[in-house]
């Protein structure tokens, strides 16, 4: 039988006897009875007292005003009271979202006995913090009045845990995104692949789209670089050699993408390869415009060093940034002596005032200008054309010098017969006019008519129009115009459309007037060059390097160029200056050991000279000196020794990785905070991918069930149940997700390592990630072997209490006066009196003499 109130209380501190009650609810026969049949009623056998002690959920019991009669260690503990304190207190005092006192009541007395309840409330601590549990509720017998069981366990690790693992989860997928990155998994025994979300974009695909394996995604590369993709693999398989390639993808909808890959090998316990994890970028923006600034750049370059005329590029202040190999030969000078020069430095004093003028002209018109001028016997003519920036103003001012020396000499011997042949030999035209004012004939020479496409040796005024582009025939006509007016000299750009198949080509044409005695104009000299290829060169340079200068200085990271066998600095953009605390002009001519801290000065001289002889250095992370003393890390990456018209020049890439070493720091702290608290967690804890592939376990888990983690990390979760049966039941009824969510605690056979059986009660909770999606399962495991020992030993003891009353002769009943009716009764006393336990108040009374 059970121990006496009072020993109870001596073991388990009450905050007061249960109140007498107004009318009593239950009568008991004897002093000895039962507190109640049902598994709700509560004992204080030994046995209940142990396990209410031990628990690790917090266990309350209050009555039915919501004062505390019984608390257990771990409530002390989670709450910060004593027992004592907690004995004083009721459930108003901890409960931070406590209702009203008579909704309490109600609520309480619609429970029937038997019936559990799981509510997640918010709990106070004596602190004031609060923290979130699942409260177990069930409505109980205590010494014969009504109270109410609540087991709750603090969630407080688990949401942490949870919270931890979304943000963890959600930051890679974002990085991903961000990135164009993706990552995959490939199983070296099975060959089957596992892909990121990103990485199923990449290729075209949704997530979980296709059915994935090796074979699958070689059939994803491209036919040309299949090979070299296989080799690479095998290499890294068999020999570990680094995997790092780029290689071509064919897309879904059959679109072409470059891919830069990189892999590791994981080994097994037996150092055999097991899994080849990596990660993969989309570089075809990256692999495009490498290529199409390399051939702009060398095509630039070329077609510059080939012209027989002068051209330079120089600042609004007038310093020459880049020039071609004719100024050099004009000027007697390497390139080096003339780039950072300024261009009225290399002239002639004479002289020096008049282009000035001329380059203010051109700096407050935004107009190109066109100017002639004589020195040491030379006829030279030069073209300031302006390059504009995205607002308008005159970022840089090209420079065209053309000599015109042997074009004069030629003019001067225009008045002989063969005015014709003559004009176009001397000008080295590729075509030759005359038009006759007088009669208004044009003739043409047969280069002329090759380049307009007509057939005719004479032309009329309104034959002639319709060549001129629509777009540029009012310029021509009044370039004509001033020129007979003797306002200007005709010297006019323009396209035309050539009659025989509407084809557009551009032009250069120049031509002088013939006047008579009387200065009358009588006819027009002249010849026409077709430029149409050198004016597409002109503006396919321009906008080359107009465009290899925006993405030098619009990089997010910091670029400088170096020349490779000096290790001199010749260029850098903004993001450096940036990075170094220093001006364009102050890293320029640097020793590329200078911009690194001193102490790494060797390995920075090291590191170049193998970028340089391997074409290329891939992700080095290194320090640079920032101005103010600072060490900045930074990760650098370099394309290697490229030409840039004819020579050859290094460029690294230098990126800041203050922040991201910082967040991984930081990262790092977190797991070691995370896999403490799972360490500390004394139940089992498992966490399962959306496949039921156990992702992470705790060191709980280990002691229960037997297997390490390397053991269990990959493996299904069928690895745990009894039957591969039980394991499918379990997906279609818990982890399965279309089922809704289900977070109550259930009872489920488990086995060990070691083949044993052991009855859990397990919490399954499913994760979510940010957009609702399920990522996976988490399963809270408790071995209730023990508990469950206890309670069938605990019913064992009621049925034995029973059979020994029932087999007393004495007359033992129990009668529920509200109900009216009898709730126990031995076996004497229904044999006695015919009484059932659902006996009425009637036969009560019948069974009590007449006269008493």
């Amino acid at each position: 039988m059970g121990k006496s109130r009072s020993a109870r209380n001596n073991e388990l501190p009450r905050r007061k006897p249960a109140p007498p009650m107004d009318e009593p609810k239950v009568v008991t026969a004897t002093t000895q009875a039962m507190i109640g049949r049902t598994d709700t009623s509560v004992s204080g056998d030994a046995v209940f007292q142990t396990i209410i002690g031990n628990l690790a959920d917090a266990v309350f019991v209050h009555d039915l005003d919501g004062d505390f009669l019984l608390v257990n260690p771990t409530a002390c503990q989670n709450l910060g009271y004593s027992e004592e304190e907690l004995l004083q207190m009721g459930v108003e005092d901890v409960d931070a979202e406590c209702i009203e006192r008579d909704d309490r009541q109600r609520y309480w007395l619609s429970l029937k006995p038997g019936q559990k309840v799981m509510q997640r409330v918010r709990h106070r601590r004596r602190d004031g913090s609060e923290y979130t549990a699942d409260v177990h509720i069930n409505r109980i017998n205590l010494d014969g009045q009504p109270a109410i069981l609540a087991v709750a366990r603090d969630l407080t690790e688990l949401l942490q845990a949870q919270e931890l693992h979304r943000k963890t989860e959600e930051m890679l997928l974002q990085s991903q995104r961000i990135a164009h990155t993706g990552s995959f998994i490939r199983d070296l025994a099975t060959n089957e692949v596992t892909w990121s979300d990103e990485q199923y974009h990449l290729f075209g695909y949704e997530p979980a789209e296709i059915d994935l394996d090796y074979e699958t995604v070689v059939e994803h590369i491209h036919p040309d670089d299949r090979q070299q993709f296989l080799s690479s693999n095998r290499a890294l398989v068999e020999d570990n050699q680094e995997y790092d390639c780029e290689y071509r993808i064919v897309r879904k909808d059959g679109a072409i993408r470059w891919i830069r890959s990189r892999a590791i090998i994981e080994r097994d316990d037996s150092d055999q390869p097991s899994r080849v994890v990596g990660a993969i970028q989309d570089i075809t923006e990256t692999v495009r415009v490498r290529t199409e600034r390399e051939f702009d750049r060398e095509l630039m370059r070329t077609m510059l060093d080939t012209s027989s005329e002068v051209m330079f590029l120089m600042d609004p202040e007038g310093t020459i940034v880049a020039c071609n190999e004719a100024l050099e030969t004009r000027l007697g000078l390497h390139t080096h002596q003339i780039i950072g020069k300024s261009a009225l430095e290399l002239i002639d004093r004479d002289v020096a005032d008049t282009r000035r003028q001329h380059v203010s002209r051109v700096l407050k018109s935004r107009k190109g200008v066109t100017f002639e001028d004589q020195r040491a016997g030379r006829f030279l003519r030069h073209t300031l054309q302006p390059v504009l920036d995205d607002d308008g103003e005159v970022k840089y001012i090209a420079v065209h010098g053309a000599d015109l020396t042997d074009i004069r000499a030629t003019e001067t011997e225009l008045e002989h017969k063969q005015l014709l042949l003559s004009q176009a030999e001397l000008l080295s035209a590729s075509g030759a006019f005359e038009w006759d004012l007088a009669d208004g004939y044009f003739y043409a020479s047969d280069g002329w008519k090759r380049i307009h496409g007509v057939s005719a040796d004479r032309l009329t005024f309104e034959e002639l129009t319709p060549l001129a582009h629509p777009e540029d025939r009012d310029r021509v006509k009044a370039a004509v115009e001033a020129t007979i007016s003797g306002k200007s000299d005709y010297n006019v750009e323009h396209r035309i459309v050539r009659a025989d198949n509407q084809e557009t080509r551009y032009i250069r044409a120049n031509a002088i007037v013939q006047r008579d005695k009387d200065g009358k104009p009588v006819r027009i000299l002249g010849s026409a060059q077709d430029i149409t290829d050198q004016h597409f060169a002109h503006q396919h340079l321009a906008e080359s390097e107009e465009r290899y200068r925006t993405l030098i200085d619009t990089a997010t990271d910091a670029i400088i160029v170096a020349n490779p066998h000096t290790s001199i600095i010749i260029d850098a953009n903004r993001q450096a200056e940036e990075l170094l605390g220093l001006s364009h002009d102050e890293i320029v001519g640097l020793h590329q050991t200078e911009i690194h801290p001193p102490e790494e000065g060797e390995c920075a001289k090291s590191k170049f000279g193998q970028a340089t002889q391997n074409q290329g250095e891939r992700y080095t992370q290194m320090h640079v000196q920032h101005k103010d003393g600072r060490r900045i890390p930074v990760e650098i990456s370099s394309g290697g020794v490229v030409k840039a018209g004819g020579t050859d020049v290094h460029f690294g890439i230098f990126r800041d990785i203050s922040s991201r070493l910082e967040a991984e720091m930081a990262e790092r702290e977190r797991q070691a905070e995370l896999e403490q608290v799972f360490k500390a967690i004394p139940d089992a804890v498992l966490y399962a991918d959306t496949q039921r592939r156990i992702v992470f376990v705790n060191p709980a888990f280990t002691e229960v069930f037997g297997y390490t983690a390397n053991e269990a990390v990959g493996q299904s979760t069928a690895l745990i149940y009894n039957s591969e049966k039980e394991h499918a039941q379990a997906g279609q009824q818990r982890y399965n997700p279309d089922c809704p969510a289900d977070y109550s605690s259930y009872e489920i056979e488990y086995r060990k390592k070691n083949g044993e059986t052991f009855l859990s009660e397990t919490v399954g909770t499913p994760v979510f990630d940010s957009n609702d999606k399920l990522t996976g399962f988490l399963g809270i495991i408790r071995d209730i072997t023990e508990k469950k020992a206890a309670e069938n030993a605990l019913k064992e003891s009621q049925r034995f209490t029973q059979m020994i009353a029932d087999t007393t002769p004495s007359l033992l009943y129990i009668y529920d006066v509200d109900e009216n009716r009898n709730i126990w009764v031995n076996a004497a006393t229904s044999v006695r009196f015919d009484w059932s336990e659902s006996g009425t108040a009637d036969d009560v009374t019948a069974m009590v003499h007449p006269e008493d």
